[in-house]
């Protein structure tokens, strides 16, 4: 970090731009899109564990009735 302060103002807009480059930092809409994504995937796990649910205790009943 000693660089940076030496490097004076230039050098902190090296550091915020290399920071972007990186991923260090990401932007509100980048970190937005992400949210988005994960809260649809999530939806998807719910509803597909929902489906499974229901066909697991439709085999129960089938098994039932054969009995």
């Amino acid at each position: 970090m000693q660089w940076l302060s030496n490097a004076g103002s230039l050098g902190i807009l090296a550091a915020g731009v290399l920071a972007f480059l990186r991923g260090w930092v990401v932007s509100g809409a980048a970190h937005a899109r992400v949210l988005a994504e994960r809260d649809r995937a999530l939806d998807l796990v719910y509803k597909q564990a929902e489906i499974a649910e229901r066909a697991l205790e439709q085999l129960e009943q089938e098994r039932r009735k054969g009995r």
